[in-house]
């Protein structure tokens, strides 16, 4: 397998899988079940993610910039958010 050889998987189960040095970029994941995983020292950016059930998630060491949530930059509901909870 080449290194820009189409991988496509369809119903697949990869329970306790470890993904190192993959860079599935301009990918699609489409009806993808990722609870419980864990995402360290990834990319993200320019990433579009629509329709994604985030409850419970938790989000930490993050690069903000130009993020927006709802059309809305983040940068600016920490800023408010700051604002009316100084601490």
């Amino acid at each position: 397998m080449s290194d820009d050889s189409l991988l496509s998987l369809l119903s697949a189960r990869l329970p306790d899988s470890r993904f190192v040095a993959v860079e599935p970029n301009a990918s699609t994941f489409e009806d993808v079940s990722r609870r419980g995983a864990r995402f360290l020292d990834a990319v993200l950016s320019g990433a579009t993610s629509q329709n994604v059930g985030l409850a419970s998630a938790s989000i930490a060491d993050v690069k903000l910039e130009g993020m927006r949530i709802n059309g809305v930059l983040v940068s600016d509901l920490f800023r408010a958010y700051s604002q009316l909870n100084p601490t």
